[in-house]
């Protein structure tokens, strides 16, 4: 029993009993093999790893891949051996050059337990949004329920206002779990933040929202704030390096602190079923840096009023 964390350096022993197995190419420096060599998985590698006794015993619940180049081939590896992980719970992909491919490959195998996603910074565009989108917000063919996914890490990736629009619609998806949603260094700006705000106005689950460094600006802020006036449970919101004006940081703080009466049971149960639930903490829990502010042309807060 416990939790028993496996490396690298385990993988020529039994893996049977492992609960997570930390593989992060971050964490193992090979002296014997050049950097790129001990950071990139073979198709063999994979294979052979699901082959053994890793799964089998249904102990494993995590599995960091984090840094290592996934190819086409060790990717397919990847999802067929992810089948057998039927306890499965995280995987962290990120930094592994996935790809809108290899993410396709992927979400096709993942475990109906797995409920964090970890793919930052692999070069997904909104293709790969639209593919989630369908994933986690769809009733899938068959008997196959959405993915229950409550953690998804997107940031350092390539989505811009259409991959935000798919995301808006997963988010405003009855079928959607999600309560963290981290999307920093994309390229949403005020078009795909709008998205954003559309997906809020009937989600029930979201409670933690990451958007920095995305280009947003004033009018962007004006529609995400449409969006969480009428949203009922959203705690976190992260906006800062992104040039807002303060009068448009007001704007958001506000809107998100005054929640609207929580309608379904659901969201009741959560919030104790209260409209007035006192936000004190909320001030620290709001981020939105100061020192962008400097540099916010004229025009960019021009957009105050809806």
């Amino acid at each position: 029993g416990g939790s028993h964390v496996c490396a690298r350096a385990d993988l020529g022993a039994g893996l049977a009993d492992c609960t997570a197995l930390s593989l992060s190419c971050t964490m193992m420096p090979d002296a014997g093999k050049s950097e790129a060599a001990g950071c990139a998985m073979t198709q063999q590698e994979l294979s052979e790893l699901f082959q053994g006794p890793l799964c089998s015993s249904n102990a494993l619940t995590a599995l960091d891949l984090r840094g290592h180049t996934l190819g086409a081939n060790a990717t397919a590896a990847l999802a067929a051996g992810l089948a057998s992980c039927t306890a499965l719970e995280s995987l962290d992909v990120s930094d592994t050059r996935l790809g809108d491919a290899g993410l396709a490959t992927l979400l096709s195998a993942l475990p109906a337990s797995l409920n964090r996603l970890i793919l930052a910074h692999n070069g997904l565009t909104d293709e790969s949004a639209r593919a989630i989108r369908k994933a986690l917000g769809e009733k899938n063919t068959g008997s196959l329920k959405p993915l229950q996914i409550r953690v998804l890490d997107l940031s350092w990736n390539a989505l811009s206002s259409s991959g935000a629009r798919a995301l808006g619609a997963l988010l405003a998806s009855a079928d959607c779990v999600v309560e963290s949603l981290y999307l920093d260094w994309n390229g949403l700006r005020d078009r795909g933040v709008k998205e954003i705000g559309e997906g809020l106005k009937s989600n029930t689950h979201l409670k933690r929202l990451s958007l920095t460094f995305n280009g947003i600006k004033d009018s962007g802020v004006t529609g995400l704030s449409a969006g969480l006036r009428q949203n009922a449970v959203l705690e976190v919101l992260n906006l800062s390096n992104n040039g807002i004006s303060p009068a448009a940081d007001r704007k958001w703080r506000a809107a998100l602190a005054n929640k609207p009466p929580t309608t379904s049971s659901a969201a009741s149960e959560k919030t104790g079923g209260t409209s007035d639930t006192p936000r004190e903490q909320q001030g620290r829990t709001t981020s939105s840096a100061d020192s962008v502010e400097d540099d916010v042309d004229v025009d960019e807060i021009s957009f105050d009023e809806d």
